[in-house]
Order: structure tokens, then sequence, then C-alpha cells
């Protein structure tokens, strides 16, 4: 079994001393100056987090399996919007060893909503690993943590600062921002040499006693106060250290490379619905969306007439065609521009690949967020069967 003996985590002496430059506001200002520059920035800092930090449901006990989950459901989602998310799946798998004992489709219900479903994925593999090689304890070394699928530097770091008490810098997009206006950083903030200084300015700033509340620190005080648009650098705790705000670049920063644009793919949703008010479902088998359950879909932007000849080609007679309206749903690179129809038709069969479920077995089918704005039988009835869906 690997070794989860506690061991302290340093970065080299030479990193440290150049990150204590990055808190210097000129490389005159000596050694002696930026340890004390750094030991303000520990102090006003965490003062602030003590009395303005959120109330979050894992703060109180930092239990490391509640700290992980957290981290991996806040990879691509604000805390603010994924507490009901958390609650709800923590209610489900309250424990390393229910969420390793889970079936991946049950994972998969519990996450509907919070999309990248791959993060779901791997939190119930690298569960299983966890309670397989380590007996349901969460590593705290960074090789091991790493070794988990979804875990990468940022994860780890989190982890063993917040949840294991171990001095370990935790840098994501909220820390990147802090980092880039404290220090007055003018280079791409998205390359990776932007990452390793704010992992030596936070290494250098880090207190060796509190180093999870120093993380989280950081954290609020980028989601709260130094936020990517108008950040309130009244309010903030460190505008008299902030080399950004005193040279009036805090709107500038901090500085990132324009994203290629998404390719657009149009795509047209028909909610399928046969005379005994079933509806027609595929699970997904493709990687995006993986065993995922969607509605039939089609390539393209369909008109009533190409809709009613789609149904045709698969079998059906349309005897009730409606519009639903347009949404748009964006991935990672990539956007469905959608067009949706509730199609009403007069057979009771599912072509090959699909399958005709009830309105209750849909509400426990894991629906892609990208289904939402077309998933009619849980905001208006369509039949009688269930009776109303609240």
């Amino acid at each position: 079994m690997p070794n989860t003996a506690h061991t302290t985590h340093r970065l080299p002496a030479e990193d440290v001393t150049a990150a204590k430059v990055l808190l210097a506001e000129s490389p005159a200002d000596d050694a002696n100056h930026a340890d004390a520059k750094a030991k303000d920035v520990q102090f006003l800092l965490l003062r602030w987090y003590d009395a303005h930090k959120r109330d979050l449901p894992w703060r109180d006990c930092c239990e490391p399996y509640a700290v992980w989950v957290t981290e991996i459901m806040a990879q691509q989602t604000q805390i603010a919007a994924l507490l009901p998310y958390y609650e709800r799946f923590m209610r489900r798998f309250p424990t390393v060893f229910d969420l390793a004992n889970a079936e991946e489709k049950d994972v998969l219900k519990a996450w509907e909503g919070l999309g990248y479903y791959t993060r779901a994925r791997n939190l119930l593999v690298a569960a299983q690993t966890i309670v397989s090689d380590w007996g349901g304890n969460i590593p705290n070394t960074k090789k091991e943590l790493l070794s988990l699928p979804g875990i990468g530097d940022y994860t780890a770091g989190a982890i063993m600062s917040i949840a294991h008490g171990l001095p370990e810098p935790a840098v994501d997009g909220n820390v990147l921002r802090v980092f880039a206006r404290l220090t007055d950083y003018g280079e791409d903030i998205l390359q990776p040499v932007a990452k390793t200084c704010a992992k030596q300015f936070v290494a250098a700033a880090m207190p060796a006693d509190r180093p999870g509340c120093f993380t989280q620190a950081l954290m609020e005080l980028g989601a709260l106060v130094c936020t990517p648009k108008s950040p309130t650098c009244a309010a903030c705790p460190l505008a008299a250290l902030c080399l950004a705000n005193k040279h009036g670049r805090q709107s500038a920063l901090p500085i990132r490379q324009a994203k290629a644009a998404k390719k657009i793919i149009p795509q047209t949703v028909l909610v399928i619905q046969t005379p005994s008010g079933q509806v027609l479902m595929r699970r997904r088998s493709e990687k995006l969306l993986h065993n995922l359950w969607t509605f039939y879909m089609a390539e393209g932007h369909l008109s009533e007439a190409e809709t009613r000849a789609q149904l045709a080609a698969i079998g059906y007679t349309a005897s009730s065609i409606q519009p639903m309206g347009a949404a748009k749903h964006v991935f990672t690179h990539l956007l469905w521009d959608m067009r949706g129809y509730f199609c009403q038709v007069g057979e009771e069969f599912a072509p090959q690949g699909y399958a005709c479920v009830t309105q209750a077995e849909l509400k426990k089918l894991a629906l892609p967020s990208a289904m939402r704005a077309y998933d009619c039988f849980r905001v208006n009835l369509h039949s009688e069967e269930d009776g109303p869906v609240k």
C-alpha cells in the first residue's frame, strides 16, 4: 500500500527567493523588506478572511472527502452555483465508500445539471482507487494525488493545504488574478511561466500555521473582491500593497491571450412522444456527453416540413409538431446552436439504438444540461400519467 505519511512540501530555496522579489516593489528592496511584506500579506488577508468568509458547508470540518468533492465541482462551476448540487451529491454519497460502491448511472444522475460530466466519472474511478489502495483515506502527498484521475496541480494543492494542513500552493484562476494585480504582472497569465511565478508568490507568503485558510482566503478574495471586471479595490485588504492599484492598472490586468472562437454546430432536438405518453431517448456512446441520455437529435436546423420528413425516415407518422424555440449550450471547444420541436407520433416503437421511456423513468435518467431547455416533462404536462411535474 502506498505510503501516506505526512511530508514537508517546500519550493526550492532559489524559487522562494525569486518569489520574494515579486513581493517587492523594485529589485532594490532587500530580502528583509520582502519578508516583511509577505507577513503583511498573511496578516491582512487572513484577518479579512476571518471576518468576511462565506459560510460554506465544507469549511467547518475541512474533511478531506468533502474538500475533494468541492474542488472537483469548482473546476468548472462557481461556488455560489454549485452549493445545491454539492448538498445533493453529499446526501447521496456521504462518504468515499458510498461513492466507490455506486454505479456510474447513479453518480451521473446525482451530478445532473453541473455539466462537464467527465468530472463525475473521474470522481467515481478515483473513489474506487482510494478505497482499494488507501483504505478510504484521501492521499496527502502530491505524487499520490496526481495519480488519481481528475486531480491536477491546483486540486492537489487545494486538498493538501485545506484538508491536510500542508503548505502547498494551489493556484486557480482567482489566485492568478490576485497575483497579477498585486505584483503588476504584465505578461500573459495563461502561459506556464505565469503559473510558476504565482506558485512561487503564494509559497513565499503562505503561513506555516494556517496554509488551508490562506489558500481559501486567496480564492475568496478573487471571487468576492478582486473580481475579473470592476474589482472593488476600496474593500480589498491588500489594496495598500497592490502594485496594480498603485499604478492604476487593476482593470487592465490580468493579461490574457484571446481564446480561439468555438466551433458552432447547428442541431435540431426532437422531443418525440408516442401515443402512450412515452418519450424517445438515446444513451450517447460518443465521447462528448458519454453515457448521458438525450432526446432525438439531428444535425442542422430543420424546418417543420423537414422535421416531418425526418420522423418519416425513422418510421414515425407525425400527428403534431410544435416548435420549442432556440437554445444554446457551450462546451469547452464548441457550441451547440439548437432548435427544438415537440413531436407527437402515431406509432408505439423505438428505432434501433433508442428507447421509449415513461415520464417516471425519464426523471431518473441523467440528462445533460444541454437538454434542459427541451425537457418539457419537468416543466409542462403533456401526459396525465404521473400527475403535475414540480
